[in-house]
């Protein structure tokens, strides 16, 4: 009897020593863990921070980024409430690498960057698409394309964009849909000659802006504005005369053309001369000839001139 009383008395120190063990390990768990992870700290909290701005670094410079399907992510953070409380969207930084990318579509991890003491539970999206295209250069032309008509007794001759052609460069496929770039100068009310900077900007053909480079990014175009009058026609034989012929008339179906120029050179111009070859006529007849503007001017409606040949014969 006396040896079992022995063992029950042993046994439950036993046990007495074994739980005593186990509170002090669980004491020593929660006392590391405690202090090794300050924001697992009593008096954490966590918050959701939505439209955060995804952004993008280490793009190679040959290849741009032309796509993503995602331009925000929602951040949901824990930290100590004080550090909460004053925590805004603008403290948290959420980024795609792009580094080692090459033409194609590539799905990427979202990474982040935060203050000290914040930690990232969750992203929504936690990864991105993203599509990157080769960048390429192209020469565009800048084209001045006029609307309406001067006033009467003025006229607008071709104008001219300094430079003509301006260096486009951006991802293959939107230099590939880019719209032509146009400068719409409307005449209607112009007396005198305009000169003017025009910005360009990149759009699509649908109209859409267009991340593109454009150099230079704005040109120089002037549009002359010259006065008109009515120049008399003068037509002179060449060649001489065929064998039997004494003189060649002439007979013109109108009597002169419209011409514009530059004020003073308009004064200079007296005429219009019009040459015919008369060393082969013998009979009447009409033949047509295209007229040429004089040097330093324009003539406002160029057409065709019917000149009649009349033949007088030696007697």
């Amino acid at each position: 009897m006396g040896g079992e009383s022995v063992k029950k008395i042993f046994r439950r120190d036993n046990i007495a020593h074994h739980v005593l063990a186990l509170v002090l390990a669980l004491a020593l768990w929660f006392f590391v863990k405690s202090t090794s992870d300050p924001v697992r700290q009593a008096d954490t909290n966590s918050r959701r921070f939505a439209g955060v701005a995804i952004e993008t670094r280490n793009r190679a410079a040959e290849f741009d980024l032309v796509r993503s399907i995602a331009y925000t992510t929602t951040l949901n953070v824990r930290a100590p409430q004080d550090v909460l409380n004053r925590l805004t969207v603008q403290d948290l930084v959420a980024y795609v690498d792009l580094r080692t990318l090459r033409e194609g579509t590539h799905d990427l991890n979202i990474r982040v960057e935060l203050p000290a003491g914040v930690e990232v539970l969750s992203a929504n999206p936690s990864r991105v698409q993203v599509v990157m295209e080769q960048i390429i250069s192209t020469q565009v032309p800048v084209v001045l394309s006029l609307t309406g008509v001067p006033p009467a007794g003025y006229y607008a001759p071709a104008g001219a964009v300094e430079p003509a052609t301006v260096v486009v460069t951006g991802g293959r496929s939107a230099v590939g849909n880019l719209a032509p770039f146009i400068i719409e100068l409307d005449v209607s009310s112009l007396r005198d000659s305009f000169s003017a900077s025009f910005p360009l900007e990149p759009i699509s053909t649908q109209g859409q802006a267009l991340q593109l480079s454009v150099n230079p990014p704005h040109v120089q175009y002037r549009q002359p504005i010259y006065p008109t009058k009515m120049v008399p026609l003068e037509v002179m034989g060449e060649g001489g005369y065929a064998p039997g012929v004494q003189e060649v008339r002439f007979e013109v179906d109108i009597p002169g053309l419209e011409v514009a120029a530059s004020p003073e050179r308009l004064q200079e111009i007296g005429n219009i001369v019009l040459s015919v070859d008369t060393s082969e006529v013998v009979k009447d007849t009409t033949v047509e000839i295209t007229p040429q503007a004089p040097p330093g001017g324009y003539l406002v409606a160029p057409s065709n001139i019917l000149i009649r040949m009349i033949v007088v014969s030696k007697p």
